[in-house]
């Protein structure tokens, strides 16, 4: 569980379950924003916002090794 908002189902460096969060707590988007993998919702002026893929989703798919046979992900400006 994760200290800073107890009751959440992420152990606070990853998402095992592959749960999205929809929230309209900004303190809650913060935190989660720094946990790769989790797909973060919200409503705005009755628009339901996914936001743009987290620094540290980013990141750890930077880490992850490609081969050339995989397949590229030009949204996340990785090398193919």
């Amino acid at each position: 569980m994760s200290t800073y908002f107890p009751g959440l189902f992420f152990s606070g460096t990853s998402n095992p379950h592959k749960f999205a969060v929809a929230t309209q707590d900004v303190a809650l988007r913060e935190h989660l924003r720094q946990i790769p993998g989790v797909p973060i919702l919200y409503v705005k002026l009755n628009q339901i916002i996914l936001e743009p893929v987290s620094e540290a989703t980013r990141n750890k798919v930077a880490q992850v090794p490609h081969s050339p046979l995989s397949p590229c992900v030009p949204a996340l400006t990785l090398p193919c």
